[in-house]
């Protein structure tokens, strides 16, 4: 009993001890893969200049991850840790920070306008030709996060024995928790971007969702068009006229909306009355093209109802 609760799991403590006799060349391994991820940089701003200069600093300090550690487990003098403890602290350091620079690395990838415009373009941008640029930035942040996992356990085995390792696991577990915190809220943004890109509609029976047809015909608008509405803001009808126009304005944005009251705008109401020849102070009045040769149509609420119903 007292043996077998002593005994070392055998995998990985092995590896640790191979790669803790092999010291220096482990280290040397360390350093070449430093010097590798440091041409990732050097290309990127070779063939993009300073526009990607987020993504050329992340991919900078991952190579630095590597490099850093590589040389200080080549020069370090022997501690009161064993070698095998030293080297599970090497590549806890090593696998923490690096896949926290990967994911980083990500999340500035994916800010970049060419990547956003495809991350937040729906199933449309998902399905064409860039969407590799959305799989790349899924891969990285979960490669970023797989690493920093795995490396994590590297310390499980002497967490509560010893002081050091147990600091670095909690210290890993709490970025790792707060990263993962940061990872959903970007995921949340950018679905909030999709769902604006591609409208949808939230009203009752779905009486103002955009058919295809609808969208076409917004698009081929190619001169301005002004709205207005002249409600009563609490209204219902017109909290679904605004979620009509929103959507009509996600399509093309040469449409702009003028709110007025029809109690505290009666002045500009009275003046649109005398320029564009229609009665009634409640409704809405689409003016198309730009004046002398503007097109107008006012409809009123019972228009809006019927033409809903």
């Amino acid at each position: 009993m007292a043996n077998s609760s002593q005994s070392t799991p055998p995998a990985q403590p092995q590896l640790l001890a191979t790669l803790a006799r092999y010291r220096q060349q482990t280290s040397y391994g360390l350093l070449a893969a430093g010097v590798l991820l440091a041409l990732i940089p050097v290309w990127l701003t070779y063939h993009h200049g300073w526009a990607y200069l987020p993504v050329i600093f992340t991919t900078a300090l991952l190579a630095l991850v590597p490099l850093g550690c590589g040389l200080w487990n080549l020069s370090r003098t022997p501690g009161r840790l064993s070698e095998v403890d030293m080297t599970r602290v090497l590549f806890l350091t090593v696998g923490g920070f690096a896949g926290l620079a990967l994911t980083f690395v990500a999340l500035t990838l994916a800010y970049q306008d060419a990547w956003w415009k495809v991350i937040t373009g729906g199933m449309k941008a998902w399905q064409g030709d860039e969407s590799w640029r959305l799989w790349v930035c899924l891969l990285l942040l979960v490669a970023g996060l797989i690493l920093m996992f795995v490396s994590l356990q590297l310390g499980r085995h002497e967490e509560r024995s010893n002081v050091v390792q147990r600091r670095l696991v909690y210290g890993y577990n709490a970025l790792l928790t707060g990263l993962l915190l940061l990872v959903i809220l970007v995921v949340v943004n950018v679905l909030a971007s999709v769902h604006k890109t591609k409208p949808i509609d939230f009203t009752v029976q779905n009486l103002y969702t955009l058919s295809p047809s609808s969208e076409s015909l917004l698009r081929s608008l190619d001169k301005p068009t002004k709205v207005y509405v002249m409600m009563p803001q609490g209204s219902d009808l017109f909290r679904r006229v605004q979620a009509l126009l929103d959507n009509c304005r996600d399509v093309n944005s040469r449409i702009q909306v003028e709110v007025l009251s029809p109690d505290l705008s009666r002045k500009r109401i009275g003046e649109l009355q005398e320029q564009y020849k229609f009665s009634g102070r409640e409704g809405l009045l689409v003016v198309y093209g730009r004046e002398p040769n503007a097109e107008s149509m006012f409809l009123t609420p019972q228009h809006l109802v019927q033409g809903s119903g």
